[in-house]
């Protein structure tokens, strides 16, 4: 018994299992470019990852996104980048 009432004095902080808001939103658009440049030596891991990143981002972070795909990836990877960004 002296070990169950011991136990009540333990402080105990409440758990919380809510993510971290992300601070800067553009953080999240840095991010994605950063895995489709590593991700750019494969077209399948490529298009996954683009259409990841097109589900996470705000419209406002999609067009940029859009834009800065066209520069990088344009050449090798245009007919992904126009099927993604097909409904933007």
């Amino acid at each position: 018994m002296g070990k169950i009432a011991s136990l009540g004095a333990i402080k105990t902080e409440p758990l919380s299992f809510e993510r971290e808001p992300i601070v800067n939103a553009t953080n999240m658009l840095e991010f994605c470019k950063k895995v489709l440049l590593k991700v750019s030596h494969n077209r399948e891991s490529f298009a996954r990852e683009l259409g990841k990143a097109v589900r996470s981002l705000k419209p406002i972070e999609i067009k940029q996104l859009k834009a800065w795909c066209r520069v990088q990836f344009a050449p090798a990877y245009s007919d992904i980048i126009r099927g993604t960004f097909a409904a933007y």
